[in-house]
């Protein structure tokens, strides 16, 4: 991913894409709707940015604003180029997917739905990602809390004891004073490995694609990465189709940005076309159970229509399985974090128990 789409960050594009859509949508000419932009963040600079430009121009900088909000910048470079069809000015600044439906707005003559379709579409990503990252977070937060709780123990109360005081202990101190003398001794393999571990999990979601693969993706996390980029390529599909754009071609477009894992599902489904099959029955031969094995006989049953019926239908289709795969993730992410809970309270009452014992056995 380059610099600036870096720096053009899911929110900022959240608020450009339905600023530019309600003005075109008003009738308000693309070159005044993105003078107006530029112009409305250019007078809301930060702090910094009004202290950054007070130093640079007290050294003898010549030009107005060399620090601004990025949305400013991304309106000032269509602007430089405003003749030019938006997703062609904006190329360096957008992720391959959302140009792609913006340059099927822009030949269909649906340029300001387009823009409303890309909004849609990065809402959906936010709010799924957060529900995942929450899900995540909570239970490395309690394990964290856990380990530094058995670290102080070793540390600090089982000197006090010696060796002696621990003879005779309950199975589960033993487990716990244990567990702690573990942490204790080799702490940095304690706290290395699961990093490694979450590491080496995150870096499979979108790069493993042997056939072990295919397993994996009926478990958490490679289930929450197949269905949030399965309800992500239905909708982008459904909206490429939307603006008129050949099958093979859609394919191709979406298969640009995506990560190897995602290219190999949507390179099947291509190989399929190319044979003769539609969309839904190109997945099923590829035996992926990609975009999901309840959305490929959908796909057979619409990819086998034509028309502009369809295409609603698909797109339809597609919101409604954004919105089933939200509350999938949300659903799986509330489970986490009641496991996450139960698993804390077992801990707590192991803890409790043990420190007891230990204190007890400090005063024989």
């Amino acid at each position: 991913m380059s610099a600036k789409r870096r720096a053009f960050k899911r929110p900022m594009r959240l608020h450009f894409y339905r600023t530019l859509f309600l003005y075109e949508r008003s009738g308000i000419p693309k070159q005044r709707a993105l003078r107006r932009i530029r112009d409305t963040y250019n007078a809301s600079l930060s702090i910094w940015q009004r202290a950054g430009n007070w130093i640079y121009h007290r050294l003898g900088g010549r030009r107005k604003l060399p620090f601004r909000p990025v949305p400013a910048i991304v309106a000032d470079a269509a602007l430089l180029n405003v003749g030019q069809p938006l997703h062609e000015s904006l190329a360096d600044w957008l992720p391959a997917t959302e140009l792609a439906i913006l340059e099927a707005g822009e030949e269909s003559g649906k340029q300001v739905q387009s823009l409303d379709m890309a909004w849609r579409l990065v809402r959906r990503q936010a709010g799924m990602w957060s529900s995942v990252i929450g899900a995540i977070s909570y239970p490395v937060f309690l394990m964290a809390a856990v380990m530094a709780v058995l670290y102080m123990i070793a540390s600090m109360l089982l000197p006090t004891v010696g060796a002696n005081g621990l003879r005779g202990m309950s199975l589960i101190s033993t487990f716990v004073i244990s567990s702690a003398e573990f942490i204790y001794q080799y702490w940095p393999i304690a706290i290395v490995t699961p990093i490694i571990l979450m590491i080496l999990v995150f870096a499979s979601l979108g790069r493993w694609k042997s056939h072990g693969r295919i397993m994996a993706d009926r478990l958490p996390p490679w289930s929450f990465y197949r269905r949030i980029h399965g309800a992500l390529f239905l909708f982008s599909y459904a909206v490429l189709l939307k603006g008129n754009v050949p099958i093979p071609r859609a394919l191709s477009v979406l298969s640009r940005s995506a990560s190897p894992w995602l290219a190999s599902r949507i390179h099947a489904g291509m190989y399929g076309v190319r044979q003769g099959f539609n969309i839904g029955a190109a997945f099923r031969s590829s035996g992926h159970e990609f975009p999901d094995r309840e959305a490929i006989p959908v796909l057979e049953n619409i990819g086998s229509l034509t028309g502009e019926e369809a295409f609603d239908a698909l797109i339809q289709y597609a919101e409604d399985w954004l919105e089933d795969t939200s509350g999938y993730i949300e659903r799986l992410a509330r489970r986490f974090s009641a496991l996450s809970r139960t698993w804390i309270l077992i801990w707590v009452a192991l803890l409790g128990t043990t420190v007891l014992e230990i204190i007890q056995q400090s005063f024989k």
